[in-house]
């Protein structure tokens, strides 16, 4: 039986604030913007995000998904950035996956175990 969760890709990086690396996922940029719609954001006023997506789950867990450090955005197969605040980042990334029929599995930058 799958667990079935609410989400939605925004703009609004009030809740993203202070969050950071949680884990990695290795796929690529159509596959990513297959699963979850054109990026929240194309650059960074720093310069080190190229691309990325915010995601909310369930209305108020905040998981991003970006580059980092790159001189351009990676269409290739890449180890796209997980974002969030603890490791359920990666768990919540994952069941987005699992639901949208997508093959794609974050794991923990922490342990390396995929969830």
């Amino acid at each position: 039986m799958s667990i079935m969760v609410e989400w939605e890709t925004t703009k609004n990086r009030q809740m993203f604030k202070g969050s950071s690396l949680q884990g990695y996922v290795r796929t690529t940029y159509d596959q990513l913007e297959e699963l979850l719609g054109p990026p929240s954001y194309l650059g960074s006023s720093d310069g080190k995000v190229h691309c990325e997506w915010l995601i909310v789950v369930e209305d108020h867990i905040p998981i991003s998904v970006y580059d980092y450090k790159n001189e351009y955005t990676p269409l290739d197969e890449y180890e796209w950035h997980i974002g969030g605040y603890g490791n359920h980042a990666t768990i919540f990334f994952n069941l987005i996956a699992d639901q949208e029929g997508k093959d794609m599995h974050a794991y923990d930058w922490r342990t390396s175990v995929r969830f």
